[in-house]
């Protein structure tokens, strides 16, 4: 069965009765500069995800060890192999052989994770609601649209699921002719001058794009002009509605995710011994209690509010982490709660580490820290 398979896969690609090209194997040292290369390539945040808690041991040749913290891969090897293959074609850079990638991936300690729910709900919601507008299209099919006009915008679909969960991120820059990949021109303001920036090139939206917004647009004209009863129209009009904004939420939570991971970059490389980090936030539960317990036992559980604090400083060329937990009998966690936090921890960073006076926060978008009397408060401190 495997044999056909393969067969069938060779004969689709390459034509019947070609015959099967086999790629030599050479054995060879891996090279130092291309191991570093494609091990600061798979250790962006692009690809990585970090979890609330666990960590894993790392040991030397040499017998040392280090503690490092436990991360997701949200990237099949094969996605992240193709896309660190295009981006060396891009740079001119020779890449290590395919299959000593795959052996650099396999000892590489992160794991991978299928469901982001609980990690990142705004991507999890996003592909969800692709494979909802899926079923839109097989419904709108079903009533006597184009089986052909179907299979196209499935295609599209899928395509636009794969170009977010993998490649828009890496396309992601500060200046690009690309409307949707600007930093400045996605996260200017288009009401307020003063939340505005210029942009000194011409924009456009790039192919992959543009074939979503495409996309989109033509379900939305289908659901109108199809003959079917109100009733059935306004459900999928409000189910498109709902996947519309959904997808253009994930999207934009793609590039604010970009830009807030060059934010934490530069925080981290502009510390010193008068400077540390600080990022905050709710523990959201308690372990859970039991395996496999249902979500009403997972959300209606209660507990003691606690919040976390991670205070990251720099000693020469090394980063060391240290974490405060604050536990509230009874607490609303407001700004008012976490005004409170900051202050206890303020005034305790100052007596374990008496040369810091200038802290970063970096959060959540919560609105317990997106406040303006919170941010009243800091400004005073």
């Amino acid at each position: 069965m495997i044999l056909a398979v393969h067969s069938s896969k060779h004969a689709t690609k390459s034509g019947r009765g070609q015959p099967v090209i086999e790629k030599p194997i050479f054995r060879a040292r891996f090279d130092a500069e291309k191991v570093d290369h494609f091990l600061d390539f798979v250790s962006r945040p692009e690809f990585l995800q970090d979890v609330a808690f666990g960590t894993r041991t790392m040991k030397l040749d040499s017998g040392d060890r280090f503690t490092i913290p436990a991360v997701v891969r949200t990237l099949v090897p094969t996605r992240i192999i193709e896309q660190y293959t295009a981006y060396c074609k891009r740079q001119l850079f020779q890449p290590a052989g395919e299959r000593s990638l795959y052996r650099m991936l396999d000892v590489c300690s992160a794991s991978m994770q299928k469901s982001l729910q609980g990690l990142d709900n705004v991507t999890a919601e996003g592909t969800e609601d692709i494979d909802s507008l899926i079923g839109i299209v097989q419904t709108l099919a079903e009533h006597g649209a184009d089986n052909s006009w179907k299979m196209i915008e499935e295609k599209k679909l899928k395509e636009a699921k794969r170009y977010l969960k993998n490649d828009f991120k890496t396309h992601v820059e500060r200046q690009s002719n690309c409307a949707d990949h600007c930093c400045i021109f996605s996260l200017s303001d288009p009401r307020k001058e003063e939340y505005q920036s210029t942009c000194l090139h011409k924009h456009d939206n790039c192919d992959r794009c543009a074939s979503i917004d495409d996309c989109l647009r033509e379900v939305e004209e289908k659901i109108k002009s199809k003959q079917i009863d109100e009733e059935q129209r306004s459900r999928l009009k409000l189910d498109f509605d709902q996947s519309n904004a959904a997808i253009r939420a994930w999207k934009a939570h793609l590039l604010r995710t970009v830009v807030q991971n060059n934010a934490k970059k530069d925080a981290m490389r502009n510390l010193d011994e008068e400077t540390c980090l600080i990022v905050i936030d709710w523990a959201m539960k308690f372990l859970p209690i039991k395996y496999r317990e249902s979500i009403s036992e997972f959300f209606g559980k209660r507990g003691l509010s606690w919040h976390i604090s991670a205070v990251v400083t720099r000693n020469n060329d090394r980063y060391d982490v240290e974490c405060f937990v604050h536990i509230f009998n009874t607490c609303t966690q407001n700004n008012y709660s976490v005004a409170s936090v900051l202050d206890h921890l303020f005034q305790t960073i100052k007596v374990e580490y008496p040369p810091i006076h200038k802290a970063y926060l970096r959060s959540d978008n919560a609105g317990c820290y997106h406040n303006t009397p919170l941010i009243l408060y800091l400004a005073s401190q």
